[in-house]
């Protein structure tokens, strides 16, 4: 049968593109840069840092008193601070396992890729300046790497704030999820998998590249029970700040571009994985204004229709949300964002 083609959908497709291309300045997206691979250690820690006085050391503390026997760089990335980070920094270069690297203000993406033009461990490890390790972290995620020949391997993590003390050694969860999540920090990565991957510079949400474009050429990932990473809750961070801003509409961008360089690379994606990152653009858009959402709508049905038509999602929230996109129903779409936890 042939695929009918909806003169109707062309033009809300077209009015869609112009209502977001006069918001949005469009970028360009990178996802490669060239690496110098020398493996000295067995893991290479990242930390990129911007203006993290108050909780830096913490971080530092928990990396350098860790509990194992692999070898491991800690990369310390300051991305322009304008606080006392620098002269808190200078502290740690009397240690051999630690490096400092200082740059101008350019965002995490940035920062990281700055420590990636030069990997140094046979797994790598991203951790955010304000988090904290477990002292057996390094040994139990590394040995269970290493045991399982693993592309990824991560543990749970647990929030917490300034109110909340820190139990600082590894217990097990009661609850066992097997699924890897969609966060840079708290998991080793093969280094083999970021030859060829960058963080795409000047982007918000630029952690898409996880799920999208790393996990599609792992073989082998492995979900722990036991909590091996602490992760700070931060008011002040992207969720919190972002939402009213332009720079949101990253979100969507983002998993169009992906999606493209998915492509590109010869890989198929998972259609799950594709409206997953469709509920997540919807709710960090719920600010900007209502055609804008709706022009997302119809760019992901675009999308959709593009790379997906012949498949249908088991799960049925998603499934119903995959119906609602295809056929452009856009009030049964938000009916069902609305709703999503009691479905």
């Amino acid at each position: 049968m042939l695929k009918m083609v909806y003169p109707e959908r062309i033009m809300q497709s077209a009015t869609a593109r112009k209502e977001l291309e006069e918001l949005y300045i469009k970028k360009t997206a990178v996802f490669s840069q060239k690496v110098n691979y020398a493996i000295e250690y067995d893991l290479m820690i990242i930390v990129p840092i911007y203006n993290s006085a108050e909780c830096i050391e913490m971080c530092l503390q928990s990396l350098l008193h860790q509990k194992t026997n692999y070898t491991y760089k800690i990369i310390c990335v300051d991305d322009g601070s304008t606080d006392q980070t620098e002269s808190i920094l200078q502290k740690y270069k009397k240690f051999s396992n630690v490096e400092i690297i200082r740059q101008k203000n350019a965002g995490v993406a940035s920062a990281r890729n700055k420590a990636l033009k030069n990997i140094c461990g046979q797994y790598v490890l991203f951790v955010d300046s304000d988090d904290l390790l477990p002292e057996y972290s390094i040994e139990l995620l590394m040995s269970t790497a290493i045991k399982n020949k693993a592309d990824i391997v991560e543990g749970e993590y647990r929030e917490f704030n300034e109110n909340i003390n820190v139990d600082m050694h590894i217990f097990e969860t009661e609850e066992k999820q097997k699924k890897i999540n969609g966060y840079p920090w708290g998991k080793v990565i093969n280094a083999e998998k970021l030859r060829n991957l960058c963080f795409p510079d000047g982007f918000q949400y630029e952690d898409t590249i996880i799920t999208m474009l790393l996990m599609p050429t792992c073989r082998t990932n492995i979900k722990l029970s036991d909590v091996t990473y602490y992760y700070r809750r931060n008011p002040n961070g992207i969720t919190g700040t972002i939402q009213n801003k332009k720079q949101s509409l990253d979100t969507y961008y983002m998993t169009r571009y992906c999606l493209e360089e998915m492509i590109k690379r010869g890989h198929t994606c998972d259609l799950s994985v594709f409206l997953n990152h469709v509920r997540l653009n919807w709710m960090r858009i719920q600010s900007m204004p209502k055609n804008i959402q709706r022009a997302v709508f119809i760019e992901e049905a675009e999308l959709l229709d593009k790379y997906f038509n012949k498949e249908e999602c088991v799960r049925e929230n998603l499934r119903k949300m995959q119906k609602a996109l295809q056929r452009r129903k856009y009030s049964a779409y938000v009916l069902l964002m609305n709703h999503w936890h009691i479905l």
